[in-house]
């Protein structure tokens, strides 16, 4: 029962970190593609 819920959680864990470097990864691309015009607009006006 203790290897089944050790296993369990190191493939949740996988999963979560997994999840979470997809995340910061598409966040990382497209997040200063969207700030960059609305700064370049705000910096015109």
């Amino acid at each position: 029962m203790k290897f089944r819920q050790t296993a369990f959680s190191r493939e949740l864990l996988a999963v979560v970190t997994g999840t979470v470097l997809a995340v910061a990864t598409v966040a990382f691309f497209t997040l200063p593609y969207s700030i960059a015009p609305s700064a370049v607009l705000q910096h015109l006006t």
